[in-house]
């Protein structure tokens, strides 16, 4: 039996499971007693991990006596929102049964030679679950709440969490309810499903950094639709790399997240001027937006100013006791906003901004929306591309402000043409060339505006401090205004080769 699931998961701290139980919601909303069972999982794939590099899972759940198939599809989703494929067949023992298999996502990895033959447990999940079915006029949810152990011959690690589960409704009375829940008892909003915990035992695997992924758009799509999407995936992607910078602090990481929330001010910028973005909650957004911001914006500066200012410099030039003082300070000042960053990032106020974007992300009955979205991404590409032309008039001339302004009109159009790219799959190859120019010029004048910014506060330090750290900011300010030289340079070519690219989104 197939169908599609739709869950959002929180996780609990230990002393919050009794918590949960007594919250008003379920009083106010619950249907029917609350049903209670021990659910058993052993989770099956290849030596090489075949079906779970091929987007699926399976596993065979215990329920007292019966025993059930499941294939689950990967998730697609925005904030903690799971929704995916799914197929489930009751089977008559503890081992896989391969005909039901068959009718599900699983067969074609299924008919690779020697794929069936090999499945074996990976993993175990032993889960306590009580389940409450809430309800109202036009939905129904189940919440459930589990508390149990994934383990693996490697490991095993603790779950606790709310799972919220679509029945009937809309999307957004997920989010409704789990920040109706955040009210009264802190949570965190999961990343991943236990399948995910599961396999990240197998394999000992690190959180990684998380790219955007590519926006696919279809032109019969309306701009309430399109928007939908992109937002998604704006959040998907701040949401992916909380774990990274949780757990190592990566750079990368950090980067990617603050990408994610300049991507989601773009949406807001790009549809804020039609119809109705602001009517789904774009005030609590930007407001969730800008305290994110002024926590990732000092992390990531501290991460630039330390690798691609100071080190670069230190590596051609004489060290010292002045230099190795010099990088040990900025070193212990990346550490502190690193901190407060991951303490942000910790806390409960961040799982509210979170499920606060993911709610607006999701609303999809935006009004006034049901317009096509060809014609308007083509007139948002426009806009975006003419105030790139204003801002970078007599390039040679412009000034650092100059070169500021002309690189973040250029941002704005580059993601503007990353969301709308897949409306022209016709203009393939003018479309990669125009984004191979526009990021290339991005890249250039970015490197100068590091240099620009890390000379300001090298000065600045060069004023204030004692002699034998003036020394070193002073000669890594002076090494930079050569390196900057060059980087114009190569910024004036790359001006040049992006103004003579085609546009893509226009027939003319």
């Amino acid at each position: 039996m197939g169908g599609m699931e739709i869950e959002l998961k929180l996780e609990l701290a230990p002393d919050d499971l009794g918590r949960l139980r007594r919250h008003p919601l379920i009083r106010r909303s619950g249907i029917g007693r609350p049903v209670r069972r021990l659910l058993h999982s052993v989770y099956f794939d290849t030596p090489d991990l075949a079906l779970y590099d091929g987007g699926v899972t399976l596993r065979v759940r215990h329920i007292g006596g019966r025993r059930v198939q499941t294939v689950k599809a990967r998730a697609t989703g925005t904030a903690g929102l799971f929704a995916r494929d799914e197929w489930e067949d009751e089977i008559a023992g503890d081992a896989p049964e391969i005909a039901p298999m068959l009718r599900t996502a699983v067969a074609p990895l299924l008919e690779r030679p020697g794929v069936a033959e090999s499945l074996r447990p990976q993993f175990v999940t032993a889960i306590q679950r009580t389940t409450w079915t809430l309800g109202g006029p036009g939905w129904e949810v189940k919440l459930m709440l589990d508390s149990g152990r994934v383990e693996a011959a490697s490991g095993a690690v603790p779950i606790r969490e709310a799972e919220l589960e679509l029945v009937r409704g809309e999307p957004e009375r997920l989010y409704a309810i789990a920040l109706d829940l955040q009210r009264r008892i802190p949570m965190r909003l999961a990343t991943a499903s236990k399948s995910d915990r599961g396999f990240a035992l197998v394999m000992g695997a690190a959180p990684r950094p998380v790219r955007a992924e590519p926006v696919s758009l279809t032109p019969d799509m309306t701009v309430g639709q399109a928007f939908a999407a992109i937002a998604a995936g704006c959040v998907r992607q701040l949401l992916g790399n909380e774990p990274c910078v949780l757990a190592t602090a990566d750079p990368e990481g950090v980067h990617q997240m603050r990408v994610a929330l300049r991507r989601l001010a773009s949406v807001r910028a790009v549809f804020g001027g039609g119809p109705g973005v602001e009517a789904a909650g774009g005030d609590s957004v930007r407001e969730a937006a800008a305290w994110l911001g002024s926590h990732l914006g000092p992390a990531r500066d501290a991460d630039v100013f330390l690798t691609e200012v100071l080190e670069p410099a230190l590596a051609h030039l004489p060290g010292g006791a002045g230099m190795e003082a010099l990088h040990a300070e900025h070193a212990r000042r990346r550490r502190e906003h690193h901190d407060r960053l991951q303490e942000a990032l910790g806390g409960p106020r961040f799982t509210t901004a979170l499920l606060t974007m993911g709610a607006w992300a999701a609303d999809r009955g935006l009004p006034d929306s049901e317009g096509p979205i060809a014609p308007f991404a083509a007139a948002a590409l426009e806009r975006r591309y003419r105030r790139v032309l204003k801002a970078g008039r007599h390039f040679r001339r412009l000034d650092d402000e100059g070169r500021h302004r002309l690189r973040i009109a250029l941002k704005k159009l580059r993601y503007a043409a990353e969301f709308f790219v897949s409306l022209y799959p016709d203009r393939d190859k003018a479309a990669r060339r125009f984004l191979v120019a526009l990021r290339r010029l991005l890249e250039r004048l970015g490197r100068l505006n590091d240099i620009q910014v890390g000379r300001a506060v090298l000065a600045a330090e060069a004023a204030a401090a004692d002699a034998r750290q003036a020394w070193p900011a002073g000669l890594i300010a002076g090494w930079h205004v050569a390196a900057a030289e060059a980087h114009l340079s190569d910024a004036r070519g790359e001006w040049k080769a992006f103004t003579r690219q085609s546009r893509f989104w226009s027939v003319g």
